[in-house]
């Protein structure tokens, strides 16, 4: 931050740290990320706390907590190990469609398995 600026939301992020990716943070970029690891976190909510698989990644200190509709995403190409997701490549996007609590909601594609096999051949990839 510099003197009379506003903050932005890099300054915000830079001060508050927040762990995991929102749609704010991706706008309309589309990274490409390898996952390296998965976890299962219990994630509090304001409603409840619920078990979620967790994406680490490669090119970021950020994570992805999984819905259901990611997850089923995972499995349908990947399989219903996550060990196997290790290693392959997903594209990330904010879906400013569809919302939660006023949040762009984040999408997943898996671009590369983790043995090497390109899904989507016409992927924009840039890693983040």
């Amino acid at each position: 931050m510099t003197d009379n600026k506003t903050p932005t939301a890099a300054d915000l992020d830079a001060i508050y740290g927040a762990r995991f990716f929102t749609g704010y943070d991706l706008g309309d970029r589309r990274p490409a990320l390898t996952i390296v690891k998965v976890s299962v976190e219990e994630l509090r909510s304001k409603e409840s706390t619920d078990k979620k698989f967790v994406l680490h990644f490669e090119e970021s200190t950020k994570v992805l907590a999984l819905n259901k509709t990611n997850t089923r995403a995972l499995v349908k190409v990947l399989g219903n190990v996550p060990a196997k997701w290790i290693g392959a490549v997903i594209q990330l996007h904010a879906d400013h469609e569809i919302t939660f609590g006023g949040k762009p909601s984040l999408r997943l594609e898996v671009v590369v398995t983790s043995e090497g096999e390109l899904i989507k051949a016409d992927a924009d990839i840039s890693f983040a």
